[in-house]
């Protein structure tokens, strides 16, 4: 019993409810909340230590909230980061040319794919001039030689 209270005392209960189980919920509740509620006194002053992080993680729930669309964009381009970040040809050796990637592909830039849902043909503009894609014509050339659907091997 001593242990659940210590525990409680350095997180409460409720917590879980109020604020992580909570997406969207309005930053001034939040707030209110960790205020109110919680007693340890790290945990209380997140509001006013965190703004900075308050306000990355309330940029990024906007982000991805606005429309269902953008919330399956960004989760396809930080999926994308994630699991390919240490691929050569995504991070190359270049410094100057690994930034510009990284504040295109990574989700911790705000000036990342993730947060503009695009057109395709902006983004494949953007990805060729990034060199993440070559030039589109190069791929229809490729795709009219094996997707034609007219072509005789789609033909019965």
């Amino acid at each position: 019993m001593k242990e659940r209270f210590d525990n409680a005392k350095r997180l409460n209960d409720a917590f879980w409810m109020h604020v992580y189980n909570a997406f969207g919920a309005p930053r001034a509740g939040i707030e209110a909340y960790l205020s109110a509620f919680e007693m340890d006194e790290n945990v209380q002053s997140i509001p006013t230590k965190h703004v900075g992080g308050l306000d990355y993680l309330y940029a990024r729930v906007n982000a991805v909230s606005r429309h269902p669309a953008a919330g399956f964009w960004f989760l396809f381009w930080q999926d994308l980061w994630v699991e390919n970040q240490d691929m050569s040809h995504i991070v190359p050796s270049d410094e100057d040319r690994k930034l510009l990637i990284a504040k295109a592909l990574d989700p911790r830039y705000p000036s990342a794919i993730a947060y503009t849902p695009q057109p395709r043909e902006d983004l494949e503009k953007q990805l060729v001039e990034l060199k993440l894609m070559p030039e589109p014509s190069a791929i229809s050339g490729l795709c009219s030689l094996c997707c034609d659907p007219t072509a005789s091997h789609f033909r019965p």
